[in-house]
């Protein structure tokens, strides 16, 4: 598959439970602290939610909507930019609060003091974690089959043959680790909840996976032992 349309799958994928799956992974306590120039490179890459207006675009031509089918085309674009934009904002919003985090830890070494480090989460806030992303999740995914179910059935065969072999990869059957939240999903593995063992959840060596602990290689931030890790 063209990197264009495996992008393209991605920007759909955040369509559908973007802020979902999102929400899970950004929820992770900012207990793990990567180095400046691995947040500058995460951010240089961008997200799924980047170019979705070019992506649409490609998708519309792709399925030759018609005259007839815009109007339920165009909220299926709603949808999609809504939750693309909302993920987008919680990312920021994520990402300025690790680099806060990280330069508490700079200022607490140069002070020569120890570095306190949050605890990690209990079993049962993790339970409510997961709780709170399949509530989101299920809320996401209505909001998508609201507006794509009525599209898809005004499609000819050839559209519907077309939009299952190329939704059908951005939306199901798949919700694990190679699915929309691990690093075959949305974003190849950023804020989208890898498995144990993957890249972590930002698409980078280091960072915590879901049960809060860090899967990568990337080493500790000054001043923390290293089975703080």
């Amino acid at each position: 598959m063209s990197r264009f349309r495996t992008q393209l799958l991605s920007t759909l994928a955040v369509g559908v439970f973007a802020v979902g799956v999102a929400a899970g992974a950004l929820a992770q306590d900012t207990t793990s602290h990567p180095a400046p120039m691995a947040m500058a490179h995460e951010h240089h890459r961008g997200g799924p939610w980047e170019h979705v207006d070019g992506r649409l675009a490609f998708l519309k031509a792709e399925l030759k909507i018609t005259a007839a089918q815009e109007g339920q085309w165009k909220k299926f674009e709603a949808v999609v930019r809504a939750n693309a934009e909302e993920m987008k904002q919680k990312a920021e919003k994520f990402e300025a609060e690790h680099k806060a985090r990280w330069e508490q830890i700079e200022a607490a070494r140069k002070a020569g003091q120890p570095v306190e480090r949050p605890a990690p989460p209990s079993l049962t806030d993790r339970l409510d974690r997961a709780e709170k992303m399949a509530a989101e999740h299920a809320k996401h995914i209505s909001e998508m089959k609201a507006v794509l179910a009525p599209l898809y059935a005004s499609f000819t065969p050839e559209q519907k043959e077309k939009a299952d072999t190329m939704l059908a990869r951005a939306i199901g059957p798949h919700h694990g680790p190679h699915g929309f939240g691990g690093h075959h999903g949305f974003g190849g593995g950023r804020f989208g909840g890898p498995g144990p063992g993957d890249q972590g959840m930002h698409g980078g060596p280091g960072r915590p996976g879901p049960d809060g602990d860090d899967d990568g290689d990337m080493p500790p931030p000054p001043d923390l032992p290293d089975d703080a890790n």
